[in-house]
């Protein structure tokens, strides 16, 4: 009799349990995919007045497991953990999480979170007025410029936040500033950087106007003993008088590396063209022509008088 029981529909139990084999596998194989995400952020929702004073730990490792799709297709960026506070007033909330606190887009479960217990410290909400720093990047400054100073405008703002906090913050610094590109003073709206993100409620304004000041450290020096070139064409009446002698002085500026090791050579003044007619008696102004990044500041003398001579003392 047990025989027969056994044997009665012997396939069909046979087909049952490969199927449900089969099925075993397929599930396993659809779940089994893990991955562990790292530094994942904390959000905690307050009751309204109050303000997050201290946290046990703001970022967790959170293991997930699905399929291979689910997983891949996940990234750290889509995930947070988020804590319900609301309906707390207590100052010191200890919280044990569970993958229901987990938020995150897709069909893969979490089912490992680690710390799985955070301490929130709570405290009711104030306001402070507190000084603006500019957070300057002065070593990005390009070479023969320098910084002179910086106004934040408004200079003070006013933050909210855990009053005891409060107490411990007398300035708020603005994002960095990067000054690299820089050579001239400018202008610019920068937003301010909370103090701690876990407490700061708000910032007013969350922005100021940066004015930035750069100076360039330029280098004068004096040249002197330098040649004038006389640019006459072969149609131009010859002169009666040359200056003597025929040089000049100058003062130039420039980035200190490079006027500190300028030579006198690389200066070329002349004056010119002579026009080709019998023109009277001419003042001309000295051209200098000075190497790039150099300014001239001053020309000693500035104009030369060149006089023509008499149509009766010129040869034929």
């Amino acid at each position: 009799m047990i025989r027969r029981i056994f044997l009665d529909h012997i396939w069909m139990k046979v087909n049952s349990l490969v199927l449900a084999i089969l099925t075993w596998h397929v599930v396993n194989q659809f779940t089994s995919n893990e991955k562990t995400f790292r530094d994942i952020p904390l959000e905690i929702l307050v009751e309204e007045g109050w303000a997050i004073r201290d946290l046990s730990i703001d970022n967790f490792e959170i293991a997930f497991r699905g399929s291979r799709d689910d997983v891949v297709a996940l990234e750290s960026s889509q995930i947070k953990v988020q804590v319900d506070l609301q309906n707390q007033t207590n100052e010191v909330q200890v919280v044990t999480l569970t993958p229901k606190n987990v938020l995150f887009p897709g069909a893969a479960r979490p089912y490992e979170i680690v710390p799985s217990v955070v301490t929130v410290r709570l405290d009711q909400i104030g306001s402070k007025v507190v000084t603006v720093k500019a957070n300057v990047i002065t070593g990005s400054l390009q070479e023969g410029y320098r910084l002179e100073g910086v106004t934040c405008k408004p200079k003070t703002v006013k933050i909210f936040g855990s009053q005891k906090r409060l107490e411990e913050v007398t300035s708020i610094q603005t994002e960095p500033i990067d000054l690299s590109s820089w050579i001239n003073s400018f202008s610019q709206r920068v937003p301010l950087l909370s103090p701690s993100e876990e407490w700061v409620d708000r910032i007013e304004p969350n922005r100021v106007e940066a004015e930035v000041v750069i100076f360039s450290q330029n280098l004068e020096r004096n040249f002197s003993a330098i040649p004038i070139n006389l640019l006459q064409g072969s149609g131009a009446p010859p002169l009666d008088r040359l200056p003597e002698p025929m040089e000049i002085k100058l003062k130039a500026e420039g980035r200190e590396r490079l006027v500190a090791s300028l030579e006198a050579s690389r200066f070329k003044a002349f004056v010119g063209p002579i026009p080709p007619d019998d023109p009277p008696d001419t003042t001309y102004a000295v051209e200098v022509y000075a190497p790039e990044g150099v300014t001239i500041l001053e020309i000693t003398p500035a104009r030369i008088s060149l006089v023509p001579k008499d149509k009766e003392d010129r040869p034929e």
